[in-house]
């Protein structure tokens, strides 16, 4: 991932941080950051700020000496996979629903994203934050603090229902003997849109 920034174009490739004056020579920035794989690059055009797994978060203003920066409120572990820096503000998004922000890249909090979907990419338009993730999820927000859910595909708890028809022949009241019984079944499966089963009914007679 390539990040350019006070002249300079920063490259990261998992633990390895590379930067550039020209976009033709590079070198590795040393001693490593970190060993934790870094996914996002980020700059305000003053600070750069890089994030990745095990909820680590870096800033540094000459993509030279990097400094660790702590989440307020937050020993959490998951993987930070995406960001963005827009309207003043940074947002990075990552595992289990994680929403964190920053307005100057040194202070950081957590927000909430009511769901806890895997959260892999965001975006700013018009005056929105628009944030996708696994399971067709996706949040809008107009402030980068209080999101709302938009999903196009909403997944309903699975139901099944089965119920029979009633019996036309059985026990007969006098006789008190067995005769054939007769029963019409149906189910009815009801899973979310692309799975094995459609939506319908599923009759069986027997």
């Amino acid at each position: 991932m390539l990040f350019r920034s006070n002249g300079f174009t920063t490259l990261i490739s998992t633990s390895k941080t590379f930067r550039s004056l020209n976009g033709l020579d590079w070198e590795e920035v040393l001693p490593r950051i970190t060993p934790n794989g870094m996914n996002v690059v980020l700059s305000s055009g003053t600070v750069l700020v890089l994030a990745g797994d095990n909820y680590k978060i870096f800033v540094s203003t000459n993509s030279h000496a990097w400094d660790p920066v702590a989440i307020n409120g937050s020993n959490k572990s998951y993987n930070l996979l995406n960001g963005l820096y827009a309207n003043g503000t940074f947002v990075v998004v990552g595992g289990n629903g994680t929403i964190v922000t920053s307005y100057d890249g040194n202070t950081w909090g957590e927000v909430n994203s009511n769901t806890n979907e895997t959260l892999t990419s965001v975006t700013y338009s018009n005056g929105h934050w628009i944030i996708v993730g696994t399971n067709a999820t996706i949040l809008r927000s107009n402030d980068a603090v209080v999101w709302e859910n938009i999903s196009l595909i909403k997944t309903e708890e699975n139901f099944y229902q089965i119920k029979g028809d009633p019996f036309i022949s059985g026990y007969g009241p006098e006789e008190l003997v067995p005769s054939v019984l007769t029963d019409t079944l149906t189910m009815t499966v009801i899973t979310r849109p692309g799975s094995t089963w459609n939506v319908e009914d599923y009759p069986f007679n027997g």
